[in-house]
């Protein structure tokens, strides 16, 4: 792998780390724009009530859209990951480090898919968003533990993941081929 590859391979977990961080469509954005649309239900004794919950209905749809850039970037580095090492398998350099590394990316991202969807199953967005779900690994309900906190929380941790695993293949291919 050469350091043009890897700093492209960087580039997807990289952004998908900036969007989630800056992400502009987050719960002050929603709101104003939820009460403007409920306006006509302002006469309802629960007006106040029906913004919150609308607000944050969309606010958990929009954190579990959020996981899609996660997933392209996992795909795109993941392929690129795979291409490199078979560049130097089919020149006969193979070594057990590198399935190891592979074998490793590829059970890391399945059980993250996993746990996210075990985790999130049956959630409405509202309570994405809104209930506090205690976590798998840690069966204990945590105040900053609702789903669409655990989702930013493996958006990144995933994401910088990628971005090591990349730069550790990059210098285990570089030194391969080094030799």
């Amino acid at each position: 792998m050469d350091l043009e590859t890897a700093i492209v391979a960087t580039l997807p977990p990289f952004f998908a780390i900036v969007v989630e961080l800056i992400n502009p469509v987050n719960e002050r954005a929603i709101e104003p724009k939820v009460a403007v649309d409920l306006r006509a239900f302002e006469l309802g004794a629960n007006h106040e009530h029906l913004v919150k919950t609308a607000t944050k209905l969309v606010s958990g749809a929009v954190e579990l859209a959020g996981l899609a850039p996660t997933f392209v970037a996992s795909l795109t580095a993941g392929l690129g990951l795979v291409v490199e090492y078979a560049k130097v398998w089919l020149r006969g350099n193979f070594h057990w480090s590198h399935l190891i590394i592979l074998g490793g990316f590829i059970a890391i991202i399945l059980l993250l898919v996993l746990v996210v969807m075990s985790y999130l199953a049956g959630q409405t967005y509202f309570q994405i968003e809104a209930t506090r779900q205690p976590w798998p690994i840690a069966p204990r309900r945590r105040p900053w533990c609702t789903a669409s906190r655990v989702i930013q929380w493996m958006i990144v941790s995933t994401n910088i993941f990628l971005v090591l695993l990349v730069w550790i293949s990059y210098s285990m291919l570089a030194e391969h081929e080094a030799s």
